[in-house]
């Protein structure tokens, strides 16, 4: 366990504003984080939990304790006749979780290529993009709860899903750190060809036969806005701008 005094946030977001946080440490197992806890036991100490990076704009020095997640992995944990489970660390970048499905043959996120940030993240503000929601193939996630410490299950029932909302957005927020995202992928695509532009860029692209890879690159030559974040391309940012004086989780 490390934890850096005075660190420069530069490199750990996407706008690099240069600003310092009083405290830095990262952890990569719910074991590093509870020590780390345990280590600092300041109560009255600001944290921020940070993933990518990805919507946060800092306006000035962070007078607190900044956590990113580093928890990564991605395992198969279950399969039926027409789903792959697979649990992946909420420290993994979102599109590269993606693009594992798609080399796998997994279906059920590719009209989600591209959006920033962690998996971590996705399940807090139930993201989505073209016809497509997080809910839609959430099976469960791990968190660590800060007050008793110990980790808890959400099953989609217990997550309070809506338009880029769940309850760790609001009778929950602040209170969960999470760990990992188990989702419910398709043996079979169903695909969503629907919403926007997609069926012209598929036409525009000659796609003769449609595939999950074929749907990801429609949506990657997509004309939008591109930015960097860990080696994804972003189309889309959302920028808060957090009360420091509380505990936020962060793409």
């Amino acid at each position: 366990m490390t934890i850096i005094n005075d660190y420069f946030l530069k490199k750990v977001h996407t706008f690099h504003i240069p600003v310092y946080a009083k405290q830095f440490a990262t952890f990569a197992s719910s074991d590093e984080l509870d020590e780390i806890l345990n280590y600092t036991n300041d109560s009255t100490l600001p944290k921020l939990v940070l993933g990518c990076g990805s919507n946060i704009l800092f306006t000035k020095n962070f007078d607190g304790l900044i956590l990113k997640n580093e928890i990564n992995g991605i395992e198969i944990i279950n399969e039926d006749d027409n789903h792959i489970y697979v649990r992946v660390g909420a420290g993994e970048n979102w599109h590269r979780f993606v693009i594992y499905c798609i080399a796998h043959g997994f279906a059920g996120v590719e009209n989600l290529s591209l959006i920033p940030g962690s998996t971590g993240a996705s399940p807090m503000q139930n993201i989505g993009a073209y016809g497509v929601e997080l809910k839609d193939v959430f099976h469960e996630l791990e968190a660590y709860q800060l007050e008793d410490k110990q980790t808890h299950k959400f099953r989609n029932y217990d997550c309070g899903f809506g338009y880029r909302e769940s309850v760790f957005k609001t009778r929950l927020r602040n209170q969960y750190v999470i760990l990992s995202v188990t989702f419910r992928l398709n043996k079979k695509p169903h695909y969503n060809i629907s919403y926007g532009a997609i069926e012209l860029e598929l036409e525009q692209m000659g796609v003769q036969e449609l595939s999950i890879k074929a749907m990801s690159y429609a949506i990657d030559y997509k004309p939008v806005p591109v930015f960097t974040c860990s080696n994804s391309h972003i189309y889309m940012i959302i920028i808060f701008i957090y009360n420091f004086n509380s505990i936020d989780l962060i793409l």
